[in-house]
């Protein structure tokens, strides 16, 4: 209805403006030389079909509103692939659908994209891989461009070379702290198989020359190893942004928005 009489006032306006005299009280109807250009009168657009600034129009309004899916599931289940070449056990999340099933993805959480404390964290375990060279090799196949990410893969698999002599057992536990999702929002303990021996002696400044050698002194080794698990979330993070980024883009939207219809203001009409 409201499409009709937009195309009736076009109508009117269009006979107005040919020179068609206007009465008083005179029925709009009257002014229109023939029905058959109300009727043919196009109320329904492609979105190719739209002007400039309809299109814009149409655009924002998918973008406030249009994706109403979890675009980042693909992100967090690649993300988690790479973990788990990486030694790093990322915890599991549940989800009760409405039919009653369950199911499950790993524990990862972002905020984003334009705010102060925007970023993503996960929950999990990281262990020293017994084959670093492979873990290395692994995340290189499987990402072969990403420099950033195998300096990442290269610090975790040297963390594991150093630590399978000396400390073979030591895990990482991360967990969520504090109410952001960034990188730093995350408590991370370092557990050792060497905490509970008792070294005296000469004992303990061989053991104490072998962990210098091999980089294993707490302090300093605890720290890579938390930074190195911190650059990983932000290198998650980064994914997250960068498909973000492309599903606002124009060349998204429109393919997006290729499949509806619309009214000639850019407004979805089927």
């Amino acid at each position: 209805m409201n499409a009709a009489r937009a195309a009736l006032t076009r109508a009117v306006n269009r006979a107005i403006a040919g020179g068609a005299p206007v009465y008083v009280n005179q029925p709009a109807l009257a002014l229109v030389p023939e029905m058959g250009d109300v009727e043919d009168e196009q109320t329904e657009f492609s979105f190719d079909g739209l002007s400039d600034r309809a299109k814009e129009k149409a655009r924002d309004d998918y973008r406030a509103t249009g994706i109403d899916y979890d675009w980042w599931d693909s992100i967090y289940e690649d993300a988690d692939t790479i973990a788990a070449m990486m030694g790093i056990q990322i915890k599991r999340k549940h989800h009760t659908l409405a039919s009653g099933a369950i199911i499950s993805g790993p524990q990862i959480w972002f905020s984003g994209f334009s705010c102060q404390g925007d970023g993503a964290c996960f929950e999990g375990n990281w262990y020293p891989v017994k084959d670093p060279i492979g873990s290395l090799t692994a995340v290189m196949e499987h990402a072969p461009l990403d420099t950033k990410l195998h300096e990442i893969a290269l610090d975790l698999a040297d963390f594991s070379e150093r630590c399978l002599g000396l400390i073979p057992d030591l895990s990482v536990h991360v967990e969520h702290s504090g109410s952001y999702y960034h990188s730093g929002c995350t408590r991370i303990e370092v557990y050792r198989d060497d905490d509970d021996r008792d070294f005296s002696g000469l004992q303990a400044m061989v053991w104490r020359a072998m962990l210098v050698k091999h980089r294993l002194l707490r302090l300093e080794f605890e720290s890579e190893v938390k930074a190195t698990l911190r650059a990983f979330m932000d290198w998650i993070y980064e994914q997250l942004r960068q498909e973000d980024e492309y599903l606002m883009s124009n060349e998204a939207v429109d393919e997006a928005l290729a499949d509806y219809t619309f009214d000639e203001e850019g407004e979805i009409v089927g």
